[in-house]
This record gives structure tokens, C-alpha cells and sequence, in this order.
């Protein structure tokens, strides 16, 4: 059998450009993979980032690919400052604008309960964006969330950037269970393998565990049952109508009607789509 030939990548030259990929800006690595995954016809929703990578001229360089983004804002960066109603306005005086018009309204996503305002502004790089303000009861600092989609709802914006939080949940288990980035090699490729092992490692257990904890991996068992029930009310319904026809065909004492219609009912309420059940014993 012919084997497929493979490039041949020595050990130099791979750690060279593994070197070359960590000297390149994050901004721009980012990037770089969204143009991969625009070149390979990979459609996505929305770009959802952290404070870090929520800058404007990296908002505008993914809008201009044909992704709109979803991120959290600094509150207090000046490079955030947006024209609001024809006049220049800073972040926390359009908090505090808003505040003033009493604009903010009650929500609860996820259990939270929080207190939200939105308001469609434009930057001077041409962005127009929804800004989403958001002040958790809980806590004392306000929130401020951007999206390049002005058509998107407060409640579909909140609900997007918090599919976020489980990449935190990731970082936070490698680092306490797995102990990400405690190796104390300075070699560069010991670091490099024991990242991707720790990587690794974590994929395997938490497959693991979604296997034999999760509920939605028996998702078909909830499927059967559903069926189960679909069909269950269906044969009721025909049981019903046959019961009610045999009743007005059939000449019976009034003093044996009532007997009949409690037996009737009786056989309805526990059929099921394979037999009559009366406690935990399958009688038919």
C-alpha cells in the first residue's frame, strides 16, 4: 500500500516557527486565524472577545471580513470614545447620561438579575455599534458590552458574550487541576509539549466525565420517551372515541352505565403504546 508522503519538519525548523507564531502580536494572530477560517468557508455567528482584544481597529479589521463581533469594553479607555446624538462622549458620562434618563430596565439572564440600557452610537473609525450597559445588583462596577450587529437585541447580546464564560471555566480547571504553566523546564520545547499534553488531558477527562455524568449524553433515551408520549397521547384519543362509540351502539342498564365508564377510564388512563399497565405489572 501506498503511503501518502509527509513533509519532513526537523526539529530546528519546527521550533522556529512555533517561535515565529509567539513573536506575532495577539491582535494579529487572532486575525490571521479569522482569515484562515474565512478562506476555508467556516461560517460563524459572531466574534465574541474579552476587554483585551476589544480594541476598535481590531473590531473593524474583523467586521470588514464579514464577522460581527460581541465584547466587553474597557469602561474607562479612551480609545473607546464614541459620537452619541452628534457630540463626543466618553463611556462613563454616557453611563451616567443614561442613568439620568432613567433608561435602564430590569433582566434576568441565566438567574441573574441585572439592570440593562442600550444605545446605538458611532466611532471614528466608521463603526456604527450598540453598546449594552449593564449593572449586576450584586456588584458595584457597571459593564458596558459592544456589538457591530445594531439589530441584535440587549438580551441576544448578554446571551452571546456569556457562551465566553466557559472558556474561563477551561483556563481555571487546567491551571488548579492539571497545573498549566507550572513547568519549571526552560527548555522551549519541554514547555510546548507539556501545554499540549496538559490540553490533551483535559479533552480525555471531561469527555469522560459528559459520558458518565452528563445527562445530555443519553439525550436519546429522552428521545425515546418523548416518542413514547406522542404516541401514547395519540392512542388514548383513539381509545376514547372507540369507548364513547361502543356505548351509543350498545344498549346498557343505567344503574351498569356508570360501572362502564369507570372501567372504560380506567383502561384509558393506563394504556400505554405497548399494553395496559395497572401498577408495576403488565397485565396486556
Amino acid at each position: 500500500m501506498n503511503l501518502p508522503k509527509i513533509k519532513n519538519i526537523s526539529q530546528i525548523e519546527n521550533k522556529m516557527i512555533i517561535k515565529k507564531k509567539l513573536e506575532t502580536i495577539k491582535l494579529a494572530g487572532l486575525l490571521n486565524a479569522n482569515n484562515f477560517q474565512k478562506r476555508k468557508g467556516i461560517s460563524a455567528g459572531y466574534v465574541v472577545c474579552d476587554t483585551w482584544f476589544a480594541k476598535p481597529s481590531f473590531v473593524l479589521a474583523v467586521f470588514n471580513l464579514g464577522y460581527h463581533s460581541v465584547c466587553n469594553i474597557p469602561r474607562g479607555d479612551k480609545i473607546w470614545q464614541v459620537t452619541y446624538d452628534g457630540t463626543k462622549i466618553r463611556l462613563k458620562e454616557l453611563y451616567r447620561l443614561l442613568q439620568s434618563r432613567r433608561s435602564f430596565t430590569p433582566m434576568t439572564i441565566k438567574g441573574i438579575k441585572q439592570k440593562v440600557a442600550s444605545v446605538i452610537v458611532a466611532h471614528d473609525n466608521g463603526l456604527t455599534v450598540k453598546l449594552v450597559f449593564c449593572k449586576v445588583k450584586s456588584q458595584k462596577n457597571w459593564l458596558v458590552f459592544a456589538s457591530t450587529d445594531p439589530d441584535q437585541t440587549e438580551y441576544d447580546i448578554l446571551k452571546t458574550y456569556s457562551k465566553r464564560w466557559g472558556i474561563e471555566c477551561f483556563f481555571k480547571s487546567c491551571k488548579q487541576l492539571l497545573q498549566l504553566g507550572t513547568e519549571q523546564s526552560v527548555d522551549f520545547d519541554v514547555q510546548v509539549a507539556m501545554t499540549a499534553i496538559r490540553l490533551i488531558a483535559y479533552s480525555v477527562s471531561t469527555t469522560i466525565q459528559r459520558e458518565q455524568k452528563d445527562e445530555r449524553t443519553i439525550g436519546e433515551l429522552f428521545e425515546i420517551i418523548e416518542n413514547e408520549f406522542s404516541h401514547l397521547n395519540l392512542d388514548r384519543e383513539i381509545i376514547d372515541q372507540i369507548f364513547a362509540a361502543i356505548l351509543d351502539m350498545v344498549c346498557v342498564p343505567r344503574d351498569a352505565l356508570d360501572e362502564f365508564k369507570k372501567v372504560f377510564s380506567f383502561i384509558s388512563k393506563n394504556f400505554t403504546s405497548t399494553g395496559l399497565v395497572t401498577g408495576n405489572c403488565k397485565i396486556a
